[in-house]
C-alpha cells in the first residue's frame, strides 16, 4: 500500500521572500516555508554556511538581514525542522542545540534539493497563499511526498501532537 493512502495531510508552501519586506526579502530567494495541515512549519533553506558559531546565533537585529548567508542561517536558527542540502551530510540529521537554535536539520543532496523545490514550487503554483494547501496525495510519487512520508514523518523527531495532527488527515 502506498504511505499517501494512510496519510493525506495538506501541504502549504510559499517562498520566504514574501515574508519580509524589500529591499531585506531578497536575501531570503530560495528559501521555501512549508506547512503540514497548516501546524507543522519546515524551512527548506539552499545550502547554509556553517562559519563559526555553529550553531548559528541571531543577530542583534532579526529585521535587518544584510545577505543571502545571513538570511539562511537565521532561517536555521528560527526554524523547528530545516531541509537543507550538503554533499557530506546527506542522509544525516543534526539535532541543534545551541544558545538560540533548537531545531533539527535534515540533510539531503543538492540535486536531491533542487528537486524538492521544483516540487515546493508546484504546491505554491497550486495553493498559492499562507493559508492554502494540496492533499499529499496529489503530489504522488514526487521527491517533496517521498521526502516527507519516508523521512521526516519517521524520523522520531515529531512530537506527539505533530505526529497526531498528521494522523488526523487519514
Amino acid at each position: 500500500m502506498k504511505p499517501w493512502r494512510t496519510h493525506d495531510f495538506g501541504i502549504g508552501a510559499w517562498p520566504a521572500t514574501s515574508d519580509h519586506p524589500p529591499p531585506q526579502n531578497r536575501h531570503y530567494e530560495g528559501i521555501y516555508s512549508v506547512t503540514l495541515n497548516e501546524t507543522i512549519h519546515i524551512e527548506f533553506v539552499p545550502a547554509i554556511d556553517r562559519h563559526a558559531p555553529w550553531p548559528p546565533v541571531l543577530p542583534g537585529d532579526v529585521d535587518l538581514v544584510e545577505s543571502t548567508a545571513e538570511a539562511r542561517r537565521l532561517t536555521l536558527t528560527l526554524a523547528r525542522y530545516t531541509v537543507t542540502p550538503d554533499r557530506e551530510r546527506a542522509g544525516s540529521t543534526e539535532k541543534l542545540d545551541g544558545k538560540d537554535a533548537d531545531g533539527v536539520v535534515f540533510y539531503v543532496l543538492p540535486e536531491e534539493f533542487d528537486e524538492l523545490s521544483r516540487d515546493l514550487y508546484a504546491v505554491e503554483d497550486d495553493a498559492p497563499g499562507i493559508h492554502s494547501s494540496i492533499p499529499v496525495s496529489r503530489l504522488a510519487d514526487t521527491a517533496l511526498a517521498r521526502f516527507l512520508l519516508e523521512r521526516l514523518i519517521p524520523s522520531g523527531y515529531l512530537s506527539d501532537r505533530e505526529l497526531y495532527m498528521i494522523e488526523r488527515s487519514r
